[in-house]
């Protein structure tokens, strides 16, 4: 941004928004100002000052509502003894823009024996962020972050979470005998100034499978159909314990977890395709749900499918050939459905994703048919990334808090807005 400068032998304070703004101090002084009078140069100082705040704040807010840029801010940083990972992200019908992680102690690795949920919280559209907040932190527990759910009907917001003892903690489950274990939600009722902690109550589907939201997208609220208002959220099950890769495979798919009674009891819905998880959903216009689902095989290529039925049953399962994925078991993504009184009604679907054969250059994807195709992608990190979570708030404006970093892909979550003009242009 050019603010000022000598030209000519004289001071010019300009921009590239507003050129003809210009203030011209006379020439004969290429690097002091002199002025005969004092309070002549008092003023003049004083016009200078104004005009150059003037001009900076007027220019970032014509770039903003032109929608042509990107702005980037870190949230959670790794240092010390905290290392963060698996971002959520939701909006409070007021706009409050609130982020959730994890808080892994001593190492990034999925095996940390101490993990805290947190979160941070913004008031001014992403601009400025409050300090980050444990939502639950308790010395050798494990608070497993789910995913965030904003019940819009009544301004609730949800994280689900799953909290347990690590097993070789003996200590810790007896000097903590009082505090529950299992599956847990954060609730606020005061867009996330507050919180208490409620058991998670989920019923299993007709086979006995029963669904937990562990590092999957945030949840939707239906607004189509004979189910409207329905809270559903991505799910998974796995028939078998292991995190070997033909058990992933074989005995790994995802689901869901719907409630009709704003978040009191949820239950599975699902399966979509064997070899999947952390997915991610949307409903279209008509009420149909698009599924879209890491897949745990060595193709670098997600799983798809839908439901007819508020997301209590999937079919028509497909593999997406355009949005590619890290190889060797996949990558959590991010997706949000653009809000439909910004786009006439259209299906439009925001994805992003770590679209290369590795955990690198996390890339933001458009689609205008429900998601069906993708013509539309921008990167937005070429360097190392992972995991993504999305949402648009009610002004259009796009929210990405992904997992970064210049050597490896876990140095911080950052949090990255725009509008659909910066994606397009």
């Amino acid at each position: 941004m050019y603010l000022y400068g000598i030209k000519n032998r004289e001071l010019i304070v300009l921009t590239p928004v507003l050129p003809a703004l210009a203030i011209k101090i006379p020439p004969n002084v290429p690097r002091q100002i002199h002025c005969e009078k004092k309070d002549t140069r008092k003023r003049l100082y004083a016009l200078v000052s104004i005009a150059f705040f003037w001009v900076l704040i007027t220019t970032t807010n014509l770039l903003w509502a032109g929608s042509a840029i990107i702005e980037k801010k870190d949230v959670f940083v790794s240092t010390g003894r905290s290392h963060y990972r698996i971002p959520s992200i939701c909006i409070s019908n007021e706009g409050v823009v609130l982020c959730f992680a994890n808080r892994r102690m001593d190492t990034v690795a999925d095996g940390a024996r101490e993990v805290h949920l947190v979160m941070r919280r913004s008031t001014d559209g992403g601009r400025s962020w409050e300090a980050i907040k444990d939502l639950f932190a308790k010395g050798g527990w494990d608070a497993a972050m789910g995913t965030a759910t904003m019940d819009s009907n009544n301004g609730t917001v949800m994280v689900s979470y799953s909290r347990n003892p690590r097993v070789d903690y003996a200590d810790v489950r007896a000097e903590d005998s009082a505090v529950e274990r299992g599956d847990f939600m954060a609730v606020s009722r005061d867009e996330g100034k507050t919180w208490i902690h409620e058991r998670m109550i989920i019923h299993p589907d007709d086979a006995g499978c029963r669904g937990h939201s562990h590092g999957s997208s945030p949840g939707v609220v239906l607004f189509s159909g004979p189910h409207h208002g329905r809270l559903l959220a991505p799910a998974r099950f796995q028939h078998k314990p292991g995190e070997e890769l033909d058990t992933l495979q074989n005995h790994h798919y995802n689901c869901t977890l719907y409630s009709d009674d704003h978040g009191k009891t949820w239950q599975t819905g699902g399966p979509v395709q064997v070899g999947t998880g952390e997915g991610c959903l949307a409903e279209l216009s008509d009420g149909t749900i698009y599924y879209n689902s890491r897949a745990y095989f060595l193709d670098g290529k997600r799983r798809i499918a839908w439901s007819y039925d508020g997301g209590e049953t999937f079919e028509d399962f497909a593999v997406d050939h355009t949005l590619i994925e890290p190889i060797g078991g996949g990558c959590n993504a991010g997706m949000a459905g653009f809000p439909k009184k910004l786009s006439a009604g259209k299906d439009l679907i925001l994805f992003c994703n770590p679209a290369s054969d590795e955990r690198k250059n996390l890339t933001v994807h458009l689609s205008r048919d429900g998601g069906r195709t993708w013509p539309v992608s921008k990167v937005i990190h070429e360097g190392p990334a992972a995991y993504s979570s999305m949402a648009v708030s009610a002004d259009g404006t796009i929210f990405v808090l992904y997992e970064n970093g210049e050597k490896h892909p876990y140095e911080k979550i950052s949090i990255a807005r725009f509008h659909l003009k910066w994606l397009i242009n």
